[in-house]
């Protein structure tokens, strides 16, 4: 886990503990979309890769903080979706390795996970 820095969003800090080019990271402000293989890796292995989420609560935490934490992330359509809002941390595990990243205080993004492609977007996090 990188050292958080707390001028960048959530979605920039994410990206740089998940490895992204800062190139990737500066082509939307506010969010980024991302594949855990490349073309030559979903060519050469089928595009398959493990991705897993999931949101804890910071510590030290009370019973709510975790219920609250437990529902952030949940199964949708054929992935995952985090509506995050801090202080939270999220658990990420990418292409083999697993990062966690804080989310602050005052701080909503929404997590996309669909097969090998990720999304990072600030702000809303209402389903609806």
């Amino acid at each position: 886990m990188s050292i958080p820095d707390d001028r960048a969003d959530f979605c920039t800090r994410l990206g740089r503990n998940m490895g992204l080019d800062e190139a990737k990271l500066g082509e939307k402000k506010g969010g980024w979309k991302a594949n855990a293989l490349n073309f030559g890796q979903r060519f050469l292995v089928g595009g398959t890769a493990s991705t897993s989420v999931d949101a804890v609560p910071i510590e030290p935490s009370t019973v709510d903080d975790y219920k609250r934490a437990s529902e952030m992330c949940a199964a949708e359509g054929k992935g995952a979706v985090c509506r995050l809002v801090g202080p939270v941390n999220f658990k990420f595990r990418w292409k083999g390795s697993k990062t966690v990243t804080p989310v602050l205080p005052a701080e909503t993004a929404v997590v996309s996970v669909e097969g090998i492609k990720t999304t990072c977007q600030l702000g809303n996090t209402d389903p609806k």
